[in-house]
């Protein structure tokens, strides 16, 4: 009896030896170092994680130049949450287009994807079409050339064009100011301002796209810009504490 005891204690303590050794690996392979992509060439419901990196730049388009010293927003993430990544040296361009469920927070491509090209890893993951995929989609765009400081320069102006505020926190967009006509975006078919800080105003337009509402937010120095279905118009701060929070999740922070 003390025998077997022995030879199952020498057993346990195995088993927990190499457990540790194991979850060790898996934490250093998490940490793997920062190796940003600048083309997506997986297919696009790929769950692999990759690095994707915005930098910024400024400059006209032609002649854009990173700035120095270097500000950049890193993401690692999988791939299939990209609908597409922009790079270009000389000039000097970078940008990141992500997609996810609101529901689900999984990427937007594996609800609209054959089944049979889906690793649903035990998720829940039922085929949807466009449009009831667009009605639960959040698109988040970064352009290394829309920093923070620009849409905090652009505030004043925007504030300007707030008319009457609605029940929903938003402002009717004055059509009637005749400084406003150049602010206006000419897809849409009905325009808001939103205060999304204190003292910091940004247009928020409608058009009759699926995906046809958007405004934009500042994170991390950049501008981060969202675009949803209308039927979450009146839930326009919380697609913004979504995006956050999706972002601040995904925001590499290990070795560079």
């Amino acid at each position: 009896m003390r025998a077997d005891r022995g030879v199952l204690a020498i057993a346990i303590r195995t088993k927990l030896f190499v457990l540790l050794i194991c979850g060790s690996a898996l934490a250093a392979s998490d940490d793997h170092a920062f190796t940003p992509i600048h083309k997506l060439q997986t297919w696009y419901t790929d769950r692999s994680l990759v690095d994707v990196e915005v930098v910024a730049s400024q400059g006209p388009s032609d002649r854009a130049h990173f700035i120095e010293p270097k500000q950049s927003l890193k993401l690692r993430l999988e791939r299939a949450y990209l609908n597409g990544i922009g790079w270009t040296e000389k000039p000097d361009y970078s940008s990141v287009d992500i997609e996810f469920d609101l529901p689900t927070m999984l990427p937007s491509a594996l609800f609209i994807a054959p089944p049979s090209e889906v690793d649903k890893r035990g998720e829940d993951i039922k085929a949807l079409t466009r449009e009831e995929m667009g009605r639960r989609a959040l698109i988040v765009r970064l352009n290394g050339q829309a920093t923070a400081e620009s849409l905090r320069r652009l505030s004043d102006r925007v504030q300007q064009c707030a008319g009457t505020r609605l029940d929903n926190g938003l402002y009717e967009w004055d059509s009637k100011n005749a400084s406003c006509r150049n602010l206006h975006t000419p897809s849409a078919s009905k325009q808001f301002v939103a205060e999304i800080e204190p003292g910091l105003f940004v247009k928020l337009p409608c058009s009759n796209a699926l995906i046809g509402c958007s405004l934009s937010f500042p994170f991390a120095g950049f501008v981060a810009s969202i675009s949803f279905h209308r039927d979450h118009l009146a839930a326009w701060q919380d697609m913004i504490e979504r995006a956050t929070r999706f972002l601040r999740d995904k925001q590499y922070r290990g070795q560079p």
